[in-house]
């Protein structure tokens, strides 16, 4: 690397200096660790060139007469090596360890020995040095300059007390963040092993999950191609039966089509035979009703009598069945009415007789007459023609009664 031999000596002492030793016969008790704070930027090492040319002044002090020459381009190599550092490590700050080696001028230093030393990151000590040695290179210059050789090398050696002092606590620190380190890779390991198992019972219970959802989504397949084949089979079934129960329907309703319209054409048969025998009833009735009223006002009662057996024997004949029982009760209305007409005649007579034998009683005391006899025989005969013609009253009122019956039976009740 272009280092004397001088310099490769004072750069093993610095590292024999900065092991933790055990001969100091000192106590190197476990102390607390000390926050040692950052330096402002003017005071972290020797960042420009006023600074290296204030190093080598004081390196070249007579102070110090032993100190070799090749001090100062020692200390600026480590001022420029601990500059390219910070460039490449933006974590750690190179000017620190500058800072608190550049004091010491009794041994040089060398940037080969630390970097040898304390390669790894577990032994990087610049965060706790003590507040104390965090100085500004001016301070430290001036301290060389006006303090004797004893008072550097006892400075020099508390420095290096306390450095062994804060190298044991770091080590120890080192150890229990080891132990600490261990604790948390097989708490680490651990919870691995648990998520491995947890993924393999994961996997299984998802390998068993999704092998019972194939069996039961085939299952579900299975059960619902068979519900559907049943409900395809049942519609099938179903629509088989409604066609039928609907052509059934279809060929009933045609046949009660046709029996309505059968019906339909009876019944107008009906109504047409119906109103020719009803014109014919009318026409005979009229005709009879005018004959009987004429041959009432021009016949006597015989005649009469004949008449009404007549009509009696076309009604019978004309209406058949149906006028027996009407011809029965006539004949007894009209027995029953001449009965009574001959019982009222009679009495009538004999009242009339009783009167007149009274009054002609009466009259043959006083003075009979001709004239009341040509009464009493004129009143005879008014009484005979008005019984007469009260039993011709009886007999059209008993025949319009029976022409009315006959008539309503007609109209309700038809001839088949």
């Amino acid at each position: 690397n272009g280092l004397t031999p001088s310099q490769d000596a004072a750069d093993s002492s610095i590292g024999a200096l900065l092991q933790p030793t055990s001969s100091a016969g000192h106590d190197l008790s476990p102390q607390p660790s000390i926050d040692v704070p950052s330096l402002p930027k003017e005071d972290r090492g020797f960042e420009s060139e006023t600074d290296t040319e204030e190093f080598e002044k004081v390196g070249q002090s007579p102070v110090d007469p032993n100190l070799p020459l090749e001090n100062p381009p020692c200390l600026i190599q480590t001022s420029d090596k601990s500059s390219s550092q910070q460039s490449s490590t933006p974590s750690v700050h190179p000017e620190k360890e500058v800072c608190c080696f550049a004091h010491l001028p009794e041994t040089p230093c060398s940037p080969v020995a630390p970097a040898g030393e304390f390669a790894s990151t577990d032994f990087y000590i610049d965060e706790s040095l003590p507040p104390s040695r965090t100085g500004s290179v001016d301070t430290v210059s001036a301290e060389h300059i006006l303090f004797p050789e004893s008072v550097a090398v006892s400075q020099l050696r508390a420095e290096i007390k306390e450095k062994d002092t804060l190298i044991k606590l770091l080590q120890e620190n080192l150890g229990s963040v080891s132990s600490q380190e261990s604790l948390t890779m097989s708490t680490m390991k651990k919870i691995t092993n648990l998520a491995v198992t947890g993924a393999k019972q994961w996997r299984e219970e998802l390998s068993t999950l999704r092998s019972c959802m194939v069996e039961n989504s085939k299952d579900m397949r299975e059960n619902f191609e068979e519900l559907r084949r049943e409900a395809l089979e049942r519609i099938t079934l179903l629509q088989q039966h409604h066609e039928e129960t609907i052509a059934n329907l279809k060929k009933m309703l045609h046949e009660r089509e046709q029996n309505l319209a059968m019906a339909k054409e009876e019944l107008d048969r009906v109504e047409a035979k119906e109103g020719v025998l009803m014109a014919e009833l009318q026409a005979k009735q009229t005709q009879a009703l005018e004959e009987l009223s004429s041959k009432m006002r021009c016949e006597a009662e015989l005649e009469l009598a004949r008449q009404v057996t007549e009509l009696q024997a076309e009604a019978q004949t004309r209406l058949e069945q149906t006028l027996n029982n009407a011809e029965a009760e006539r004949k007894a209305a009209i027995k029953e009415v001449t009965d009574r007409l001959n019982r009222e005649h009679r009495l009538e007579l004999e009242g009339l007789r009783s009167r007149f034998k009274m009054v002609h009683a009466s009259q043959m005391e006083r003075s009979p007459s001709d004239t009341s006899l040509e009464k009493i025989e004129v009143s005879d005969e008014d009484c005979s023609r008005r019984t007469m013609l009260l039993f011709y009253l009886a007999l059209a009122h008993l025949i319009a009664i029976n022409a009315v019956w006959l008539w309503n039976n007609i109209c309700y009740n038809p001839l088949p």
